[in-house]
């Protein structure tokens, strides 16, 4: 009886390795699916002795070494065009983009250290191009006020949202209330101090933006370029010291609200 129901297991077994032999799937990862399913069934066959066993589970085990092989080769594809795109990341052959299309087609190595690398290597560019297109930003806008003293804003690289607000003449005198106004508007919306002089201009401000804010309402003197505007634009071209000090404290508030 017992030798019946291990030759019973043994043909079970048997049909188990033509089957792995039959996988053909051109997907390796179904083919790989399909294995371990029968492995499933494998263990549920029940035992044809402990010599023929082995050999049989030897047998099976070897029929899918092709499936392993094949996930293996691709594994190791996949990770020499990662090796290259890193280096072609670097040498800014490509760009952060083109390199994160290329990645959406490994999806064999998704845990693997080289493929950790690039994209933290593709993370780390774009941290540094926006750092410096930041500071491209904030070195434009405190330059405006020498593109307009030189009447050559239309050429800077300063934004449309500044020039389209720009007057088309400038005053023959300064307003020195609103340059002050602008100034200290613009250092309590970047959290900078202001002077002991301005408490009282930077006191009522306050409360200005408090009642707006409870009012939800809002103009362009609640913005930076708003306020970099009203400033150029209550400015003469012949600014005195004080007058581009005051500019001074606004690019340090510029450089704040930017950062």
């Amino acid at each position: 009886a017992i030798k019946k129901q291990e030759q019973i297991v043994i043909n079970a077994k048997e049909s188990l390795i033509a089957k792995v032999n039959a996988i053909s799937n051109e997907d390796n990862d179904i083919s790989i699916k399909q294995f371990n399913d029968l492995k499933n069934e494998w263990k549920n066959a029940g035992s044809a002795g402990r010599k023929t066993d082995n050999k049989l589970w030897e047998k099976f085990n070897k029929s899918a070494d092709r499936f392993f092989r094949a996930k293996k080769e691709v594994i190791e594809s996949e990770i020499t065009k990662v090796n290259e795109l890193l280096a072609q990341l670097k040498d800014g052959q490509i760009s952060t983009n083109e390199a994160n299309d290329e990645i959406q087609a490994l999806k064999n190595i998704n845990k693997s250290k080289e493929l950790d690398q690039l994209k933290r290597e593709i993370i780390s560019i774009k941290q540094k191009k926006t750092k410096e297109q930041q500071i491209l930003k904030i070195t434009s806008y405190i330059n405006i006020l020498e593109s307009y003293l030189s009447d050559d804003i239309e050429k800077s690289d300063i934004p449309a949202s500044i020039k389209n607000k720009l007057n088309t003449d400038s005053p023959t005198k300064s307003d020195l209330n609103n340059l002050q106004y602008a100034c200290v508007k613009l250092e309590l919306m970047a959290g900078l101090d202001s002077l002991k002089k301005d408490a009282d201009l930077r006191q009522s401000i306050q409360l200005e933006m408090l009642t707006n804010k409870f009012n939800k309402s809002s103009n362009d003197l609640d913005t930076l370029e708003g306020l970099i505007a009203h400033f150029l634009n209550n400015l003469s071209k012949k600014p005195v010291a004080a007058e581009k000090n005051l500019w001074k404290r606004i690019s340090a508030s510029i450089e704040k609200l930017l950062s």
